[in-house]
């Protein structure tokens, strides 16, 4: 990524390499092309495949990939299924940023599958609203329901 100066918006703002933008179109994203970010990275737009309610999404002002999700009342046989759409977007952010030919690159490919398990496990739990560890603590800690 390149910090470049965007005329919409007065500032600098990071713009995403060629590499990042075929990421996001091979996951079905509508991406602009490499000369339209060139020309101004702030006025580009990145959109979301249609009916998805877990995305990606690259903040320029900041050069950071997180995942957007919308607000959504869900019946239990949805929650799988969005819970899977929060994954995929979480993939796609790292493939991204993964991406990246200025990123230094990492020296053993242990370190990037780490990386990527690392960023999944943290993308399922907060799908999920668990915490970090209190996932299990809570569930030692609640009362066995019988009937």
């Amino acid at each position: 990524m390149k910090k470049l100066y965007s005329k919409q918006l007065g500032s600098e703002v990071y713009a995403l390499a060629p590499e990042q933008l075929k990421v996001f179109a091979s996951s079905g994203y509508e991406v602009p092309t490499p000369e339209a970010v060139i020309a101004d990275a702030g006025a580009i737009r990145i959109v979301p495949p249609a009916g998805k309610r877990a995305y990606a999404v690259f903040k320029f002002t900041t050069g950071a990939f997180v995942v957007r999700t919308s607000a959504e009342t869900m019946t239990m046989q949805e929650v799988g299924t969005f819970v899977g759409e929060v994954v995929q977007a979480a993939i796609v952010c790292k493939l991204a940023e993964n991406a990246d030919p200025d990123r230094p690159k990492p020296e053993a490919a242990g370190g990037q599958i780490a990386s990527a398990v690392a960023a999944l496990t943290a993308a399922i739990r907060r799908a999920t609203g668990e915490a970090h560890a209190g996932g299990d603590q809570a569930a030692a800690e609640s009362p066995e329901v019988t009937e």
